[in-house]
């Protein structure tokens, strides 16, 4: 258990120190976050990188939970990680059967199930792929903001289904009626040379397609993610208005709406 804990430890500290990592494997990571704690286990956890060798066996950790921050205590080492606001008031997510592969020029995730449950609502995403290929050692100090930004360059993902537990609005026709999907087929993001696309199969009040392009970059100065939301539609009706206005409602200071472009704050 310790040994475990100090190589999350030590892990957490390069990436925020080190612009050049390799490799990162983690096999059949599953976490658990609900009102009473939070567990995370792993089948495997092998990194190395600036002289750092670290490969940990299954493991699982129970962690208190105080509103967003989780918390580690035992006889001699004591912790404490805060998540973020946003997870103040998650009564539940659930991550399940996670493998991820980083190399220099290559990452890959594969995620079997994620569930989440707030009062804003809940749903699940079913087998979530990620892959990319691009030079992760960049021109950042924080080996973080260089994947981030590798991300922009070249990211593809990929679900066969996401499933909303409640009707959810994204627009509205051009008779003023509300057009709400509770579920997208066949979603796929693709991220290529800071251009930005998704598309997807929606149903709900009615089977529409969704289609969004634009552009994607990382502000290193301003430590930010930069979207500029050129193309949001659902079938041949435009709902980039309706993107931008529920962004600003969300009233999240970390995120900046100023159309076309969407700025969120990253956390150091």
């Amino acid at each position: 258990m310790r040994s475990l804990l100090l190589c999350l430890i030590a892990l957490f500290f390069t990436l925020k120190s080190h612009a050049v990592y390799l490799p990162l494997e983690v096999k059949g990571f599953d976490f658990n976050l609900d009102t009473g704690g939070s567990q995370l286990s792993f089948e495997k956890l092998s990194y190395e990188s600036a002289g750092l060798k670290f490969l940990v066996n299954p493991q699982t950790i129970n962690l208190t939970r105080t509103g967003a921050v989780l918390g580690y205590k035992n006889s001699d080492l004591e912790l404490e990680f805060e998540l973020g606001k946003e997870f103040k008031t998650m009564t539940k997510l659930e991550a399940s059967g996670l493998d991820i592969l980083m190399e220099l020029n290559k990452f890959s995730a594969v995620l079997d199930n994620l569930n989440w449950k707030s009062p804003s609502g809940s749903g699940f995403i079913n087998t979530l792929n990620l892959s990319g290929v691009d030079n992760i050692a960049g021109k950042y100090p924080n080996a973080w903001e260089n994947l981030l930004d590798a991300f922009t360059r070249n990211l593809v993902g990929s679900t066969p289904l996401i499933k909303f537990n409640k009707n959810v609005k994204i627009g509205n026709d051009r008779s003023g009626k509300a057009i709400e999907i509770n579920q997208i087929k066949k979603a796929k993001l693709e991220l290529s040379n800071n251009m930005l696309k998704f598309t997807g199969k929606a149903s709900g009040s009615l089977t529409i397609g969704l289609k969004f392009e634009g552009q994607v970059s990382y502000n290193g100065l301003e430590k930010k993610l930069v979207i500029r939301l050129d193309k949001a539609k659902a079938g041949f009706i435009s709902i980039k208005g309706f993107v931008f206005d529920s962004i600003k409602d969300m009233k999240n200071p970390q995120i900046e709406v100023s159309p076309p472009y969407i700025k969120m704050k990253i956390r150091n």
